[in-house]
């Protein structure tokens, strides 16, 4: 185990052989090393020792240990499948996606069946996470190495995962696919990982999923759109017959309403103006009556 940790060190015929050999029996031990989370104190010795040189004893620290296992998954794949349901519910916690979905990668495809299930998790962080590695899996399955500073002087070897032009490709063929936890969770994935660019790249393929018979799934591809500015190009698509249907009579019905409305106010206009000119009519054919005569009192009118 030592030589996977180190950083410097290749996966040598030899060290794949004993491995192997060693097989399942090595799972137990693998999965603990998956969950190594140091104290606080034992960094700084990790870091002390390290500042004294090769002569001094050496410490792995957690991040290490992690990295080591995974490289031990990667030597074992299918063998290895005896430690799926353990790393799915390492997959479960937000901070041990990383190392869980890396894990269940280096497996290979008799992880699916676990990250199909993750798709449906509550947690939309572990939905997403078990999408993006579902297509790493049964995409391309790229992956790239690099090594991580810890402490002043120590380097890690690790495995990342990138999103490459494959990883979009697969997860947007999720989207087609018969299970509904891995078409709303691909499109959660995409969301989070995608660029904008290539996000409006692939808009065309998600506007599909406005019309999915599942609402959460409609919903996703909505949320998608309206990160990537398309919002005002699906307002509209996607809704059943029977709530596009009430919609429309209800702006019928406005429409109705407005236009009585305007009738009513264009009659109240013309009666007012005939009023107005009969009343200057009867003016200017009996100038010498003032228009207030009928209000006079019988005392002024004896006078």
């Amino acid at each position: 185990m030592a030589e996977l940790q180190n950083p410097t060190a290749s996966v040598t015929p030899e060290l794949q052989a004993a491995f192997l050999e060693i097989g399942a029996d090595s799972i137990p031990f693998l999965i603990r090393e998956l969950q190594a989370k140091d104290h606080w104190a034992k960094t700084l010795v990790i870091d002390f020792l390290d500042k004294l040189g090769d002569n001094a004893p050496k410490l792995a620290p957690d991040l290490e240990r992690r990295e080591g296992a995974i490289r031990a998954f990667f030597i074992l794949r299918s063998e290895a499948s005896p430690a799926i349901p353990a790393i799915s519910e390492l997959l479960q916690q937000p901070e041990q996606l990383s190392v869980a979905g890396r894990a269940l990668c280096a497996i290979g495809t008799n992880s699916i069946p676990a990250l199909i299930s993750a798709c449906g998790h509550s947690n939309r962080l572990v939905r997403a996470h078990a999408a993006f590695v579902l297509a790493k899996i049964t995409g391309d399955g790229e992956y790239t190495s690099s090594t991580l500073a810890f402490g002043s002087t120590k380097r890690i070897y690790r495995f990342a995962f990138g999103v490459h032009d494959g990883d979009i490709y697969t997860m947007a063929t999720n989207l087609s696919h018969p299970d509904v936890r891995v078409r709303r969770a691909s499109l959660e994935a995409l969301q989070e990982r995608v660029k904008w660019s290539a996000a409006k790249s692939i808009a065309p393929v998600v506007r599909n999923s406005i019309t999915d018979k599942n609402p959460t799934v409609r919903e996703a591809a909505r949320d998608f759109l309206d990160k990537v500015g398309l919002k005002q190009s699906h307002q509209n698509q996607g809704q059943p017959d029977a709530v596009k249907n009430h919609a429309n009579s209800k702006r019928g019905s406005l429409n109705t309403l407005c236009s009585a409305f305007t009738r009513g106010l264009q009659t109240l206009d013309r009666l007012v103006r005939t009023t107005n000119f009969s009343n200057k009519s009867t003016h200017s054919r009996h100038p010498s009556i003032p228009p207030n005569i009928g209000l006079q009192s019988s005392n002024d009118a004896s006078n």
